[in-house]
């Protein structure tokens, strides 16, 4: 569905093998781990601008 329709920064060619990957079971396996970090510890995934967070 995604194939052939990204942005225009990107090499169509290149756009559609990053779409191949995006729908592997190791691809997908590996996002769902990445969720679980990221709800585990919220407080890691502030973005920061030196030693203020944008959160603040």
């Amino acid at each position: 569905m995604w194939k052939g329709h990204g942005p225009s920064s990107i090499r169509r060619d290149y756009w559609d093998t990053m779409c191949d990957q995006w729908v592997t079971e190791h691809f997908r396996h590996r996002s769902r781990i990445a969720v679980e970090n990221r709800t585990k510890m919220p407080e890691a995934t502030l973005h920061t601008s030196g030693s203020i967070s944008f959160g603040r």
